[in-house]
């Protein structure tokens, strides 16, 4: 799951999380050498361990069940099973994230954050500018400009399998901005996006400012769950 993480500095970036852009819901039709845009299914899970990036170690697990599907819309609960912490995530269709909710409020990415552009093929790029905003603080605006691209076939390895999947890679810079002061960053996310599962069976964040590293860490998949 990802939420931002830069909000008092070290509150901007699971948004730009996870973590969900550009197309239609749906994107257009997949050619053989493409890969379209997953038909998920309600009450689908994923299994993930958060990987601490600058450890390098596994923090705790969560659990991705989907819990509404719609034409437009995709809505995921992510919940930690050790201390029972939920957040809501609504994708559009094409697994961007839209808007993040949990006890700290919510985080609006607005037009949505550009993960995918699908069908998805080798070479691929987008380029997207969004604004995030979360309930606690409204006048605190986060411009992101950010760039995309299908870097190429990988087989990976994680715990729960050995998966053929597609690396993306999203990067860019950031501006936050509120009455008090201003700053910049930079982000960079890679994804290895695998059709069997729906979803990345990995993916790493981190995002830094001009004197230190605010984020670093992952996700791995543990275990794909399908509908019942």
């Amino acid at each position: 799951m990802q939420l931002i993480a830069i909000f008092p500095r070290r509150m901007i970036v699971a948004l730009i999380c996870l973590l969900a852009l550009a197309a239609p819901a749906r994107g257009e039709p997949a050619t053989a050498e493409e890969v379209a845009a997953p038909d998920i299914k309600l009450g689908e899970s994923w299994v993930f361990d958060r990987i601490d990036g600058f450890k390098n170690a596994r923090v705790h697990s969560t659990v991705a069940t989907v819990i509404a599907v719609d034409d437009q819309q995709i809505k995921i609960e992510w919940k930690r099973p050790d201390d029972g912490t939920v957040t809501t995530e609504t994708c559009n269709r094409g697994l961007n994230r839209l808007v993040s909710e949990n006890s700290a409020g919510t985080e609006t990415v607005d037009p949505f954050y550009p993960r995918y552009v699908f069908p998805l093929e080798v070479g691929k790029t987008w380029e997207r500018t969004v604004t995030v905003t979360r309930s606690r603080r409204p006048e605190r605006k986060i411009a992101l400009s950010l760039s995309g691209k299908v870097v190429g076939r990988e087989r990976i390895t994680v715990p729960a399998g050995t998966f053929d999947a597609l690396k993306v890679e999203v990067e860019g810079f950031y501006n936050v901005a509120d009455t008090q002061k201003k700053w910049t960053g930079t982000v960079a996310q890679a994804l290895w996006y695998s059709p069997a599962v729906k979803l990345a069976v990995k993916w790493t964040y981190e995002d830094t400012t001009a004197h230190r590293t605010v984020h670093r860490y992952g996700y791995e998949l543990v275990e794909y769950r399908p509908a019942p």
